[in-house]
């Protein structure tokens, strides 16, 4: 048993558990590791083109996604699955990712 003192020493405490992505160059990696929001006009758009929550958040996280920034602020990334192409459109804000809009190409 490990003393109360200093759990986090404690070999027996469960580590959380860390996910990393291989560095790219490019700025994906951090997508990965923060909130992902969907806004109301990008979940009823995805459902009209029958996009799944789960395809964008492939395109966010893929390795080969390069993102770039649009003067609006936002930035958009493609991402080619099942012989289509995912274009997703989001903006970084300062907890969060907030996607605005993806639609296939």
């Amino acid at each position: 048993m490990c003393p109360e003192s200093v759990p986090s020493e404690c070999p027996l405490q469960p580590k959380p558990a860390v996910v990393s992505l291989p560095h790219t160059g490019y700025d994906n990696a951090v997508i990965a590791r923060e909130r992902i929001d969907f806004s109301e006009y990008a979940t009823l758009r995805m459902h009209q083109r029958d996009i799944l929550e789960d395809e964008v958040l492939d395109a966010l996280a893929a390795v080969m996604s390069r993102p770039r920034n649009r003067p609006d602020r936002r930035s958009e990334v493609r991402h080619r699955t099942g012989g289509r192409v995912l274009l997703v459109i989001y903006r970084r804000e300062r907890t969060r990712v907030l996607v605005i809009n993806a639609m296939w190409e």
